[in-house]
Parts: structure tokens; sequence; C-alpha cells
């Protein structure tokens, strides 16, 4: 190893222990939650002269507090997936170091008011980078929507009007076209759920993303949300309204109307989609879980034109919870800030906890859940009764220090006492322990060394969930995953085990089956639950 290596692992390990320092005392405060009431504060001081968008002839068609929000979805979807929340609790928690935070102007303002330093000069610095790569996005969607209008239009391009479109997920479109049915519940939940009046379904196919060839009637894939193909007539007009917004945003870039620069990938869709004809927009339009965050300023205006926009919330385990109390609620900024209209749901218990994140003023529709199933998955021949644990990701503690809170219950600590737990009451039982990891974590050795410890059948990774439920006599799940609730669905004895006793009296955040709490507990509940089936 050099000197240079010797040095670079060196700042690592030092950052690190900077990292731990401060998700500990974060953890210790009185208030563990704070960045995330930081972020929400500091977001709500962005504020937008509306006189100027009022006047902003590209904007058309939305309300200024459809824009202010879409902004803040940006910016904090932009700066979430790095560090910045992690900066954000050093700073108020950690070693007192100055700090780079790429903020706006008002909010680097609040955050100071608040007695929070930060070097200012290289936060406008990163400020004005953030920027850039926003700016540089919408050049990138300019070009390819004049690459779309002036190609020439396929004989056969998809009709959008009368469709139901899937939206930004790999997951819709990775099948097999000849057992789409079998294989992709999406498709068959969708023909039991209260939208199924519309028959065509379209997938929406990331870019790059693999062809899957040839599809079973009803079904398509596109690269693009509604049909690109401009009314001639508007081509001009949309060139005109490109170049504006793309000379606005640049000109902009460092003035007090920075939003153009921010916007202008938004802006440039919008543009695109006030010059196609009216038929061009789904009838539905479907998001899934994962993509959420941010909401295209195109989607209001064809919204005023009849489409609806669902949230598709397909996994239940929404709540945050810190064992303060059973009441306390912490603040989720992800959840506070979406501007969805529709979500639909697995029952009230879930409105509930999705209240709680801060989904208010929303419409919640309840439809059945949507499970995952793979038939061609085959569960392995076990002999005797089987019980199935299943874990969750835990993240390290500066993967917490990232999200801006942490809690102590998930851990790797508690994940191994749930495995360990587990398995030794499920063997005092009479049965057999199987363990379905959430992921390996690029760590399969680990933890089929901790199967091997606690006699306990490791799954394959890719092992679909509802596959392992189907296949058992009962379901234990960590604190509050899916699976558990799935199970029940699926007519499995289920529980939720904490083995560390933080939990008691949580109860009213699991869904559908029981909080277990001690080994004890779960060793009454498996002879019950196991003598019965």
């Amino acid at each position: 190893m050099n000197f240079f290596e010797h040095k670079c692992r060196a700042r690592k390990r030092s950052i690190l222990r900077q990292d731990i320092r401060a998700i500990q005392k974060l953890s210790d405060s009185d208030d563990p939650y704070s960045t995330s009431k930081l972020f929400l504060e500091g977001f709500n001081r962005i504020t937008l002269e509306k006189e100027h968008l009022k006047d902003s002839p590209e904007f058309m068609g939305v309300e200024d507090d459809q824009i202010v929000n879409c902004i803040k979805q940006i910016i904090l979807y932009s700066t979430v997936k790095s560090d910045v929340a992690l900066r954000l609790t050093k700073a108020v928690h950690g070693s007192g170091n100055l700090e780079i935070l790429p903020f706006p102007p008002a909010f680097r303002q609040y955050l100071r008011s608040r007695g929070i330093a930060f070097a200012p000069l290289r936060s406008a610095i990163a400020w004005n980078f953030l920027k850039a790569h926003l700016l540089l996005g919408g050049l990138r969607r300019i070009v390819k929507i004049l690459l779309v209008i002036n190609r020439k239009r396929p004989a056969h391009e998809i009709s959008f009007s009368g469709c139901s479109v899937f939206m930004r997920s790999e997951q819709f479109v990775n099948f097999e076209p000849n057992e789409i049915e079998k294989k992709w519940s999406f498709v068959s939940w969708y023909r039991k759920s209260s939208f199924s009046h519309i028959s065509n379904i379209i997938f929406h196919r990331l870019d790059g993303y693999r062809s899957v060839g040839e599809l079973p009637e009803g079904l398509s894939i596109s690269d693009t949300y509604f049909t690109p193909s401009c009314v001639p007539e508007k081509k001009w007009r949309l060139l005109f309204d490109l170049a504006r917004a793309a000379l606005k945003a640049v000109v902009n870039f460092f003035g007090r109307k920075w939003w153009h620069a921010v916007l202008l990938r938004e802006i440039a869709d919008l543009a695109h989609a006030r010059s196609v004809p009216k038929d061009s927009f789904a009838k539905q339009y479907f998001i899934p879980l994962n993509h959420f965050m941010i909401r295209y300023l195109w989607t209001y205006m064809a919204e005023v034109q009849g489409s609806e926009f669902a949230v598709l919330h397909y996994s239940h385990s929404c709540k945050e919870f810190h064992p303060i109390s059973p009441d306390y609620k912490p603040p989720n900024y992800f959840y506070a800030m979406t501007s969805w209209p529709l979500h639909v749901v697995w029952g009230e218990q879930h409105v509930e906890g999705l209240k709680e994140n801060g989904i208010v003023n929303v419409t919640y529709i309840i439809d059945p859940p949507i499970f995952y199933k793979r038939p061609e998955t085959i569960f392995p021949n076990i002999d005797g009764p089987v019980v199935v644990l299943f874990d969750i990701d835990t993240p390290t503690l500066s993967g917490w220090a990232n999200n801006g809170f942490r809690n102590p219950f998930l851990c790797r600590k508690s994940r191994l006492e749930f495995i360990k737990q587990g398995a030794l009451a499920i063997r005092r039982a009479g049965a057999t322990p199987v363990l379905k990891p959430k992921t390996l974590e690029n760590n399969y050795s680990f933890w089929a060394e901790c199967a091997k410890a606690n006699d306990v059948f490791l799954l394959p990774e890719e092992m679909i969930a509802t596959v392992a439920i189907e296949n058992s006599a009962a379901v234990l799940s960590m604190p509050f995953t899916t699976t558990g609730a799935v199970a029940t669905k699926l007519g499995k004895p289920s529980c939720y085990f904490d083995p560390t006793g933080m939990l008691d009296g949580f109860d009213h955040y699991a869904y559908s089956a029981r909080l277990v709490v001690g080994i004890d507990a779960l060793d009454i509940w498996l002879k019950d639950k196991l003598c019965k089936a």
C-alpha cells in the first residue's frame, strides 16, 4: 500500500467514526427525528415569486402551488440520494465541522437561523452544481423530444387512448410474454381491482431495458407516457417553447428565477404534452411505490383532461416507529412531500399509517393486495412441517445516518436474535425452521454461516416470498414487514416476532398478524398454531 492509499483509507475511517458519533448522538437525543423535521421545515421556507410564475407562459395549465411542490420534490429527490441527510445530521449532532449543504438560499438561511454552521461559499457552489446537473438533464430531454417529433411516425404507433399505463419500473416488464397472467401478479391484480373496466394495459419501459418480444393481446410496452407525435400545426409552437425554456433556464441560472433551470426537464415535457392530440393520454396511470417521490408537471394537465393517477402501495410496512412511546409519530419527509391524488392501499389500517407519515388530503382506494407470484420457482423438499422466518434489511449506523434518523430496533443484532430465537422456538415446536432473507447483502457466506450455526435451512434470495409462504405451516416475520400481512391474506398462521422486547405495546402497528414479544410467548403461539394445522 502506497502513502496515498494509506492516507485515503485513514480519511475514510475518520469520516466513518464521525458518522457513527453523529448518529449515536441523534439516537440519544430527545427527538431522534430532528433531522427529518429540519428537512420538512427547511423545504417549507422555499417560496417563489408567484407574480413571475403567472407571467411565465411555459407554466400554462399548471397552478402555482403545483409548481412549488414539484421544485421541492426534485430538490429533495436529487439531494437525499447523496449523503446530504448525513451532513445535516453531523452539523446538528456531530463534530461541529462546517458542512456543505446544496440547498436553495432560503433553505440555507433557515438552517443558519437555527444555529447550524456550514461553509457558505462551498454550499453555494454545491447548490450551483446541483442546478447545473438538473439543467443538463433538461437540455438532454429537449434533445430527446426534438428527435421524437422529427422522426417518421410509426405505422402502428401505440394508442394511449382508453389504456392503463404502469409507469417507471423495470419490475412491470420483467416477464415472459406467454406466461404473463401466471407469472406477474400486477396484471392479475389489475384484473380483480376496481380499475379493471379498462382492458388495454401499457407498461412503461425504462431507457435501454431489454425487449420482451411479442406480447399477448391487450398488453403493450412503450418508452413514453403519452403518444409522442405532436399535431403538425403545433410543431413550430413546440420548437419555440422549447427554445424559450432553454434560453430562460440558462439566463436565469444565477438569478432570482433559478427555478427555470431546476424545472427545465418538467417544462420541456409540459410543452410536449401541450402539443399532442387530446386523446394522447391514458385514462389511468399507476405509479409504483419506488417512483412516487416526484409528480411531473405534465400530469396536472393530463388530469384536467380526464386522466387519473394512482400510487400502488404494494408494500404495507409504511410506519416509522421508535421505542419512545406507542403514540409517537415520527415525521417522514419522503411521504409528507408527495402530491399524487390517489393511493391504492390494503385497508383502513394502511390508510392510518400513511396519514401518520404525512400523506393527507388525498383519496385512498382500498383494493386487493398485490402479491408477487412466480409459480416456476420450486420450493425445496423439506421433511416435516416448515415454518418460514422473514427478516428485514437492517441499515448500518452510517446507513441510518444517511436517512437522517435511526431506529434502534432495526439493526443487525436484532436481526440475528430474530433468527436465533425464532429457529430455537420452531425446533422446540417440532417443525423445521427455514430462513428467507430479504437480501443476502452481497455477503452470502456470512448468512450461510448464520443459518448453519442456528440449524436453519437457507432459501435462495430469488425465491419469491409468496411461494415460501404457500409451502409453510406458519410464518414468522420481523416487525413490521409486509410478509406478515401477506401470509394472513393467504390463510397461513402469521405473527410478527420481537426477540428484544423493545416493541412491547406497539401492537397497533401490526397489520392482520399478531405481535409476539419474547421467546416464551413465541413457544406458546407456535405450539397452538402448529397443533391446529
